[in-house]
């Protein structure tokens, strides 16, 4: 997890570092510059830094070293569905993981699993009351109330908005779900946050699993959500 940080900053700070070091190669660099929009340049950029870092980080968690590689020599791209996946010059141990990206709340961060996995972030605010129809039924707002009723509005619907979509991401490899297809069944304090247990409709698509378990939590007054799906090992 980082701040978001802009190509001038991360080039000022990769000028003070020897070049295997560096995160990004010269062609991401191009590539961050060329969005017309500051804020995208800013968060495309970011969260390459976060996925690579996770990536040094998952390697040298489950072999106890180092790797070997420069973190320039790794690529973030997209397969067909849109995923973004580690590319470039891998490690037999980051060859067969899942990678997950997000932006929000002036941050980025990343999660690599070796199981399909999901992650999001974003701030609490009001207007997301505005659009709750959008993504919650009546039925989970109910749930929610009960079970998180001592939380501001605001906040109990954005931690089920950033549990969706940290399931939706976690599921996309077959076929990105709506926010309709996960149906909140249940709340349970998990670890300082909450497991939040969903039942997957496969009235869309019938290749989902029947059920799904995200873990999410208010870190610094943000919501935060994971979900890993399938059999975990690493993370």
């Amino acid at each position: 997890m980082l701040t978001i940080i802009s190509p001038q900053k991360y080039l000022h700070q990769a000028g003070l570092t020897p070049i295997e070091r560096q995160v990004l190669n010269d062609k991401e660099i191009a590539t961050a510059e060329s969005f017309s929009l500051e804020k995208r340049q800013n968060e495309w950029l970011t969260t390459r830094v976060c996925a690579k870092m996770a990536a040094l980080q998952y390697h040298a968690t489950i072999t106890g070293s180092p790797i070997s590689l420069s973190p320039r020599e790794i690529y973030i791209s997209n397969n067909q569905t849109g995923r973004p996946e580690l590319d470039g010059t891998l490690t037999q141990e980051l060859q067969s993981t899942d990678l997950s990206i997000s932006h929000g709340a002036g941050f980025g961060l990343a999660l690599i699993a070796d199981s399909r996995c999901g992650i999001d972030i974003q701030e609490p605010r009001d207007s997301i009351i505005r659009v709750r129809d959008k993504f919650c039924t009546p039925e989970e707002e109910e749930l929610l109330h009960h079970t998180l009723g001592e939380l501001p509005e605001r906040h109990y619907l954005t931690l089920l908005w950033t549990a969706k979509e940290a399931g939706k991401k976690a599921l996309s490899h077959m076929r990105m779900p709506g926010f309709g297809e996960l149906i909140l069944t249940d709340l349970e304090p998990h670890t300082g946050g909450w497991a939040i247990h969903f039942l997957v409709s496969t009235r869309q698509f019938q290749g989902y699993p029947a059920t799904l378990t995200v873990a999410a939590e208010l870190y610094d007054g943000y919501s935060i959500s994971i979900c890993l799906s399938g059999e975990l090992i690493n993370a």
